[in-house]
């Protein structure tokens, strides 16, 4: 059976390894640009630094969002309610949902789940469902089988 304590710690550790890579890149920036700031000048360096810098924001606005998965998923409860809410592990005829964070895949006891925001337009049809109901999002029928 699936454990909902499983899921939302497999979400956990998948974004907090994803923050520690992209921590690891930006001090490998950092330690570029300032190799890079001790070469001669001239536009070539100029260029080279500016994709850096650009880099470094890219990098630095993935890891704020990261970060807020990260918060979200950790206030995520874990008591299982007769309603789906965020928290929710979700069974479907079309499998298994986690409402909590965007874009992560999780797989446990050989099945897929799939975590999905609250926001997200099947999160927010599946707020507030109880199981054997039905809902249409972007024209796909989903009936819930279970909520964890």
């Amino acid at each position: 059976m699936m454990n909902k304590a499983d899921i939302k710690s497999a979400v956990l550790e998948q974004l907090q390894r994803a923050t520690a890579d992209l921590k690891q890149q930006m001090q490998v920036l950092i330690e570029d640009a300032a190799n890079e700031s001790k070469s001669s000048a001239g536009d070539k360096h100029e260029t080279a630094r500016a994709h850096m810098h650009l880099e470094q924001e890219k990098l630095g606005q993935s890891l704020r969002i990261l970060e807020q998965q990260l918060s979200i998923a950790t206030q995520l409860d874990e008591a299982k309610h007769d309603r789906i809410s965020p928290g929710s592990l979700i069974q479907t005829d079309s499998g298994y949902f986690y409402l909590s964070v965007a874009n992560v895949i999780v797989l446990h006891q050989g099945h897929q789940v799939r975590c999905i925001s609250a926001v997200s337009p099947l999160g927010k049809a599946l707020l507030g469902i109880e199981v054997g109901m039905k809902i249409v999002v972007n024209q796909r029928a989903l009936t819930i089988l279970n909520v964890l």
